[in-house]
């Protein structure tokens, strides 16, 4: 082979090679190429059936939850103001049980200081009970937010007012009622933005929901209600409330008796306060801190409100025919 040949040789075999180098970065760009192709179409599927399962998931959801607030209630209590009436008429006429009523002093009034231009009328305001557009009532959940109240470990007084008291208000709206809360949510109010907002909704009755404390004594237990001194429709209230409760045997119940809260002293319309239990007693804390027994406060204190209601109302029209 001459040197000619050689180098003519080499130079074709150089050539060759470029091309093969070429075509294998080509090969290579194309493969690439189609296996980000490949990943976008992917991702854009999964994204479309997540999207898709998504949605579905939601409506389900969405279904179940307008089921419980449609059904759960209903189940539980399905009941006419007629018959809230007719099962408590029984117990009409029970009397004021005398007992050492020990109480926490957190949110009581000493009224001898509070300023009288914030002060109610006694909450004896007559309003008509019969009016068309149904009744209202205010609902306060006592404490919240950097006030928890009672405590007991981990277990908040705040926190159980406010779940007593939301399961009340669906109770109470099943059966017509106008229910306004002082608060939804896990917030701090003072008290007189409580009895403002009372104040401002003019309500037929205001509720403040409570738990209760006894240090000296932790065998001390039962329910308990207050009206403010001198209201003689707080005291009736009080009166219908406690007779439905008394007839639940699954409530420790205490009476009904005059205390002075700032809240229900300062609310212009009907008011009283319920200490549902004292969680200084550790079988009862155990019960208050319950689903079920959360449950079962609220269908009875929703009943013993309902029965106020109506015996009021009554009283107030045949006083009206009598007159």
């Amino acid at each position: 082979m001459t040197q000619v040949e050689y180098r003519r040789k080499r130079r074709h075999h150089r050539h060759h090679s470029k091309r093969r180098i070429a075509f294998a970065y080509i090969a290579r760009a194309v493969i690439v190429l189609a296996f980000a192709g490949i990943v976008v179409f992917m991702g854009c599927g999964f994204m479309y059936v997540r999207d898709f399962l998504s949605g579905d998931t939601q409506e389900a959801v969405s279904n179940q939850n307008l089921q419980n607030q449609d059904g759960t209630v209903i189940e539980i209590l399905d009941i006419s103001k007629q018959e809230v009436a007719s099962n408590a008429a029984d117990v009409l006429g029970a009397e004021v049980v005398e007992e050492d009523f020990p109480v926490k002093d957190i949110e009581k009034a000493d009224t001898k200081k509070a300023d009288t231009k914030n002060a109610g009328t006694k909450n004896d305001i007559v309003k008509d009970e019969t009016k068309e557009e149904g009744w209202t009532v205010v609902l306060d959940a006592g404490h919240g937010g950097k006030d928890v109240g009672t405590e007991a470990g981990k277990i908040y007084e705040k926190d159980i007012n406010l779940i007593v008291v939301k399961l009340m208000q669906e109770i109470l709206e099943e059966q017509g009622v106008n229910v306004i809360m002082t608060r939804d949510t896990d917030v701090f109010l003072s008290l007189q933005e409580r009895v403002d907002i009372a104040n401002e909704e003019d309500p037929d009755l205001f509720v403040s929901i409570h738990c209760n404390s006894y240090e000296d004594d932790s065998s001390i237990k039962g329910l308990e209600c207050y009206y403010p001194e001198g209201s003689e429709r707080g005291e009736e209230y009080a009166k219908y409330l406690m007779e439905v409760i008394k007839q639940c045997k699954d409530i420790s119940s205490r009476s009904y008796r005059e205390e002075t809260y700032y809240v229900t002293e300062h609310t212009e319309a009907p008011a009283i306060l319920v200490e549902m239990g004292f969680m200084t007693n550790d079988s009862e804390c155990k019960k208050l801190n319950s689903a079920s027994y959360q449950q079962t406060l609220a269908e009875e204190l929703s009943t013993g409100i309902l029965h106020g209601l109506e015996e009021i109302a009554e009283d107030s029209t045949l006083k009206k025919t009598d007159s």
